[in-house]
């Protein structure tokens, strides 16, 4: 208990002191039998990553801009294209001044998905991280997914590289080492 510290939060918060914060819009429209507008959002979000990460001293608060655009396509009534396009403009805040981090993202993905008695899709996406101000750590993280869904059941197989971080599907997010080849991932919902 050595490095216990205790806070005392203000009323209606403490800018000084933020943890985190998200501030978002989200439009979801069906525009016709075909077409539906899964998640049109933009958000605006604060992580205070030197108190979250233990590391004042290191890490200021990373501000965030985040667009998204998720649609989904039915060629018939066993057949869908769903796309999605995200943008991440993100810099850190270090003692007044301010740093980017690594740099700006985009993300884009197009899967395929054949329905039945079950779903299986096919994914393709590349992550680029455009912003990084050193040219040579602008890279592409291109993977490829094969899966099938029953239920509350997933299971994906895949073939990429994938960066470091906070990896989320369908509403469940863990950490993740960077790594490169394939992998397997099994999820269920209860």
């Amino acid at each position: 208990l050595d490095d216990y510290q205790e806070y005392t939060p203000a009323f209606m918060g403490d800018a000084e002191n933020l943890y985190y914060s998200d501030i978002n819009i989200s439009i979801e429209r069906k525009i016709n039998k075909q077409l539906k507008i899964n998640t049109i959002a933009f958000s605006l979000q604060s992580y205070n990553r030197g108190v979250l990460e233990g590391d004042v001293t290191k890490y200021g608060k990373i501000n965030s801009k985040i667009g998204v655009i998720d649609m989904t396509y039915k060629l018939n009534k066993q057949n869908a294209i769903r796309s999605e396009l995200q943008i991440l403009l993100a810099e850190e805040e270090e003692f007044g001044d301010t740093r980017y981090l690594e740099g700006d993202w985009s993300m884009g993905l197009i899967e395929y998905t054949i329905n039945k008695e079950a779903d299986w899709f096919f994914a393709i996406q590349d992550m680029y991280n455009w912003g990084n101000p050193d040219v040579e750590k602008q890279l592409h993280y291109l993977n490829i997914d094969i899966g099938y869904i029953k239920g509350a059941n997933r299971f994906a197989l895949g073939y990429g590289k994938k960066r470091q971080g906070i990896f989320c599907v369908g509403g469940v997010c863990r950490t993740v080492p960077a790594s490169n080849g394939f992998s397997l991932s099994i999820s269920s919902n209860f």
